[in-house]
């Protein structure tokens, strides 16, 4: 008799605690700050030197365009800079948006095959430059056209370029300023690394 009376107070403690759960998690299906959306906002601020920072995104409309049409030769170039000549890496289009980078005589120690991948196909305005870790014998000049950055909710006039430190796994201010009216980012870097435009949270 009282095994009995246990079970079926601990059964109706069951159904009472379910009866309680269930409409709660009706409710959560629909808030809008679902989980996913949690995860997503975290995933786009990361640590720098400054605090947090958002690395600018490609606009989604952009980004499923990008995925299904853009190619290889669009995002990635190789090309071998002579230490007594100009020369240009550029990658991208006046439609996608480009990186270009512009080297004047005597800014590098020697001749050097330069590799640039621009990954907006991953959906963020990152760039790799090859030889990782090169310095410059003087400051070389990069451009990025970011008319396809999604921009809502962001004050162009505080992007700035980083630089991802691989000793400290952090991102290092670098600098530069935009020309909002055109859409292009200008700074002066010192060497080669993976660069990110970004903006502090």
């Amino acid at each position: 008799m009282m095994k009995t009376k246990m079970m079926r107070n601990r059964l109706l403690a069951i159904i009472v605690l379910l009866s309680l759960l269930l409409p709660i998690s009706g409710c959560l299906e629909n808030f809008s700050l679902n989980p996913l959306n949690t995860e997503k906002d975290a995933q786009e601020f990361v640590a720098s030197n400054i605090g947090r920072i958002q690395i600018l995104r490609v606009n989604s409309t952009i980004m499923q365009f990008l995925q299904s049409n853009i190619t290889d030769s669009l995002l990635s170039v190789e090309k071998t800079i002579h230490v007594n000549s100009d020369g240009v890496l550029q990658v991208g289009s006046d439609y996608l948006g480009y990186c270009k980078l512009k080297f004047k005589p005597g800014d590098l120690p020697q001749d050097v095959t330069v590799k640039l991948q621009w990954n907006l196909n991953q959906g963020n305005f990152e760039v790799d430059f090859k030889p990782e870790g090169l310095v410059f014998t003087h400051p070389v000049s990069l451009e990025m056209f970011y008319n396809v950055a999604e921009l809502a909710n962001i004050d162009e006039g505080k992007l700035k370029l980083f630089y991802y430190n691989e000793d400290e796994k952090i991102w290092q201010l670098v600098g530069g300023t935009a020309d909002i009216a055109r859409k292009i980012f200008k700074v002066d870097i010192h060497h080669f690394s993976r660069y990110a435009l970004a903006h502090s949270e």
